[in-house]
């Protein structure tokens, strides 16, 4: 198992993270905006217009795994970006190519 000196180092940095402002709801008016011009040139209907862009994002999460397999078990740094704000366009790019 890790020690604790690990998870503090951890929570301190988490503490840094979170004392930064939230600025989710501007990166996720600028992904709208992107799925607004292609609408407006019509690249995608209205449908598809309202189900990339109908939904409250929130900010993205980190945290770490342990690699239990190396020396002093050093943390794997995750972020998980479901529901962050530009989830959605990254899964319509993604699913185009």
């Amino acid at each position: 198992m890790y020690g604790w000196g690990r998870c503090a180092q951890a929570h301190e940095y988490v503490g840094l993270i979170k004392d930064n402002a939230d600025d989710t709801s501007e990166i996720k008016q600028g992904a709208d905006q992107i799925f607004y011009n292609l609408l407006i040139h019509n690249y995608i209907s209205v449908k598809q217009f309202k189900n990339l862009t109908n939904f409250n994002a929130k900010c993205p999460i980190f945290y770490g795994l342990p690699k239990i397999h190396k020396p002093n078990i050093p943390l794997r740094p995750i972020v998980s970006q479901i529901n962050g704000p530009t989830y959605k366009l990254s899964k319509y790019i993604d699913l185009g190519m």
